[in-house]
């Protein structure tokens, strides 16, 4: 898979504790992973109507985690609450990094340069 690297780690799934393959994407004290998810979306043909899609799709999801300290990977909610609650040693800094830079918490390098700033100020 070229230079990526992957790990393999638990983590909460709703209730449940889970395994899977995440993609290292920023290392060091906090770090950025993503767990990439194949979901199977079945076709929708109508015979009668002779509409819709005959096969089944495969789409590809990405899902952001961070990983503090080599605990558990917490899930990157699209309002950056868990990251807030998970760096709450550094909440006013990063806060204020937020603001200051627009970070949008559902966008890859937003994500990258917060956590870049959350492990130089560590």
């Amino acid at each position: 898979m070229g230079n990526k690297t992957f790990v393999y780690l638990s983590f909460h799934k709703d209730t449940n504790s889970e395994m899977d393959f995440f993609e290292v994407i920023l290392d060091g004290k906090a770090r950025l992973l993503i767990r990439h998810i194949a979901e199977i979306i079945p076709s929708n043909y109508n015979v009668a109507l002779s509409e819709g899609r005959k096969k089944d799709r495969i789409v590809m999801k990405e899902t952001y985690y961070l990983q503090k300290d080599k605990e558990e990977p917490v899930f990157i909610d699209k309002k950056g609450k868990s990251i807030q609650l998970a760096f709450s040693d550094k909440a006013k800094e990063l806060s204020e990094f937020i603001k200051k830079e627009k970070i949008v918490f559902k966008e890859k390098d937003g994500l990258v340069s917060l956590l870049k700033y959350y492990n130089s100020i560590n």
